[in-house]
């Protein structure tokens, strides 16, 4: 799944998704390999709203999530709330 985000392959990786989701539908890391996902598929309000649930209630500082939501506000150009 790391290969598949390293070199953007949104295919591969939701192809993995779904075969990981059949032998371990509970997994947490599904929702953040479906994150991954939306943000390899240019889909950067969908990261932010999903990000955003992901994090409620965690600590959000150095996760590949926090990293991703960043990466989306900017490619959005949403500067003023990179910032906060």
């Amino acid at each position: 799944a790391d290969e598949c985000m390293r070199l953007k392959k949104p295919q591969e990786l939701e192809t993995l998704i779904g075969a990981h989701r059949a032998v371990d539908p509970d997994d947490p890391e599904l929702r953040v390999r479906r994150i991954q996902v939306r943000y390899l598929r240019d889909e950067h309000e969908a990261v932010l709203r999903e990000a955003d649930e992901f994090l409620q209630g965690r600590k959000a500082e150095h996760s590949p999530i926090s990293y991703l939501r960043l990466r989306s506000l900017i490619r959005l150009k949403r500067f003023d709330e990179v910032l906060k």
